[in-house]
């Protein structure tokens, strides 16, 4: 691990844990079945745990479906006196589940330890949930998390009132749904690689690191983009967009040379 940045460990799905000063769990995924109830089926390989012990100072929850609010990874990492953040709904599942949570909405900032915060950003999601991404800063370096965002009008005020974040994890797969009880739409309900690449070009990013792919697909219910990587690497050349490909469990390193303090936009 370059030296004096915090540690970014990739987990399953859009899962990721930063530490650094604190630990902080993004949308952490442990438990399949209530994704198989839904009728994404079971994941194509399995999911890796974000971590091994009750360790976590905070878990930042991007919005309430279960692939990204999931208790029972809750339950497994996060520290006596830890708490969970995220939108109205997500704290109210965390209240139900028996844990202290604060709700944070869009701009919302909060401190965690001296020079640490998470900040509480614009997203729009696919079934029309509330939704948020997130900012965590740690000193001068950032990492923006989207979730499962669709693509949105608000990444130039991001950039303008955040800076550009030192790396970006964003989500690729561009699913196509058909749940049980929900009118299905042939529009994506989450960004494609050719919009995470300019989602993160748009931000300034220095690095994009692309989640949300690969372990999910189970047509007619739920259809990835096809070549979703592939697609992603030939846009992120045209944006001359620095990308590291991740697998679950793997700690990021530096894949490529270049700043990690962000880029212009």
């Amino acid at each position: 691990m370059t030296a004096n940045l915090p540690e970014v460990t990739r987990s399953s799905w859009a899962g990721v844990r930063i530490d650094g000063g604190a630990t902080i769990l993004i949308d952490p995924l442990i438990d399949p079945e209530p994704l198989s109830r839904l009728g994404m089926g079971a994941p194509r390989r399995p999911l890796v745990a974000p971590s091994v012990d009750a360790s976590v100072d905070c878990i930042a929850v991007t919005h309430v479906h279960p692939d990204h609010c999931d208790p029972s990874a809750w339950r497994r990492t996060l520290r006596p006196g830890g708490r969970v953040v995220g939108p109205p709904a997500v704290i109210r599942v965390a209240a139900k589940a028996g844990f202290e949570g604060r709700a944070l909405g869009p701009w919302e900032v909060l401190a965690l330890a001296d020079r640490i915060s998470l900040t509480a950003l614009p997203a729009v999601d696919g079934f029309g949930e509330e939704q948020v991404s997130w900012l965590v800063r740690i000193g001068s370096w950032s990492l923006f998390h989207g979730g499962d965002t669709l693509w949105h009008g608000h990444w130039w005020s991001i950039a303008k009132r955040c800076g550009a974040p030192s790396m970006a994890f964003l989500p690729i797969n561009g699913a196509v749904t058909a749940f049980e009880g929900v009118k299905p739409s042939p529009l994506p309900a989450t960004m494609t690689p050719e919009e995470a690449v300019v989602a993160a070009h748009l931000l300034g990013a220095a690095r994009l690191i692309p989640i949300h792919y690969g372990e999910f697909h189970r047509p007619p219910v739920y259809i990835e983009a096809p070549n979703a990587i592939d697609r992603l690497m030939a846009a992120a050349e045209r944006h001359e967009l620095r990308v590291d490909v991740v697998a679950a469990g793997e700690v990021w390193e530096p894949r490529s040379m270049g700043t990690l303090e962000g880029r212009d936009g």
